[in-house]
């Protein structure tokens, strides 16, 4: 199974769990492909050794306003910060995601039309 496929299992799964959660407010979903980190917008979303194996950090995000699920993976860098942050500054980080999100959303939308 290649990247793409892994990826597309994986936010089947995160759709499915998101739905149990939100219900029928789910209306899509839409994965954020671009190369640069939706957090920092310096660095490459790849693969990072995190454990001694190479790992993906793998999120999601509730557009709650449009009723979308945008998944979105984050470089090694943020994903460490996140996870060593205090709460304030992950929700800082979270807030900075979000807005570049919605952004993006908005303006595959407007590529999509």
């Amino acid at each position: 199974m290649d990247i793409q496929e892994q990826l597309a299992a994986t936010m089947e799964k995160m759709l499915s769990i998101c739905q149990a959660q939100y219900g029928k407010s789910i209306k899509t979903y839409w994965f954020y492909d671009d190369d640069l980190c939706p957090c920092c917008a310096k660095r490459r979303t790849e693969t990072f050794k995190y454990k001694h194996k190479e790992a993906l950090s793998l999120n999601a995000f509730m557009y709650h306003e449009l009723g979308v699920l945008i998944g979105y993976a984050l470089c090694g860098i943020c994903a460490a910060d996140l996870l060593k942050s205090s709460k304030k500054h992950q929700a800082l980080m979270h807030e900075s995601i979000e807005r570049h999100l919605i952004e993006a959303y908005h303006k595959h939308m407007l590529r999509a039309n």
